[in-house]
């Protein structure tokens, strides 16, 4: 969320309120990348799982079909580790630029701005926690599909064994589905937060661009 702000009069801890604007305008501006390459990364996730699908519907006989498809989806499962590795460091230099209003926070002398400048930081910290086991399942669920991957196109494989590993691969996606919709409630809660916190210091939010992981 990218925020154009007017001075709404006078109030009290201006140093602090342009030190945390300052941190909260720079997490902003990595987060529109960290957007964007979430984006990216889920066209390319939506392609593979395609393929994904396909695969797992056609006949073991198909075998011509199976490794064709079998191909496109290892290339876009390769290309999903490497967004996924960029998102990842995106989100830790956002996080990072939040979490060092901390010690500005604490020098915070009114009271209400203190408190809404700490829920803000609370709810980055809880969205990075979430962001955490999200990387950390996706980075699963593209190993699992690699090695699902590698089984049918080398044709070593039991029908009961595939079977598990879809299984397998379908929970994880299950959960990964899960933490989205919550990190998505907090971004949420955090941008409500941001302009709260705004309002507080005294700042007036004349326009934003909110955009959403």
């Amino acid at each position: 969320m990218i925020f154009v702000l007017l001075v709404g009069g006078c109030h009290h801890d201006q140093k602090q309120v342009e030190s945390i604007h300052h941190d909260l305008k720079q997490s902003a501006q990595i987060e529109k990348t960290f957007a964007e390459n979430q984006e990216t990364l889920g066209k390319v996730n939506r392609k593979e799982h395609n393929l994904y699908k396909t695969i797992i519907s056609l006949n073991v006989n198909q075998t011509d079909k199976i490794q064709s498809a079998i191909k496109k989806a290892q290339k876009y499962n390769k290309k999903q580790q490497q967004a996924l590795k960029t998102a990842k460091k995106h989100f830790k230099q956002a996080f990072t630029e939040v979490s060092s209003m901390e010690p500005v926070v604490e020098k915070i002398n009114d009271t209400k701005q203190k408190k809404a400048a700490s829920k803000v930081v609370e709810l980055m910290e809880k969205r990075h926690h979430l962001y955490q086991s999200y990387n950390k399942k996706y980075s699963h669920a593209l190993a699992l599909n690699h090695d699902f991957y590698k089984q049918l196109a080398k044709q070593e494989y039991k029908v009961s064994e595939l079977d598990q590993q879809i299984e397998e691969i379908n929970h994880v996606y299950d959960d990964m589905k899960s933490l989205k919709q919550q990190f998505n409630r907090y971004t949420k809660q955090y941008n409500k937060a941001k302009i709260e916190y705004y309002q507080k210091a005294g700042l007036e939010v004349k326009s934003q661009d909110n955009s959403n992981p």
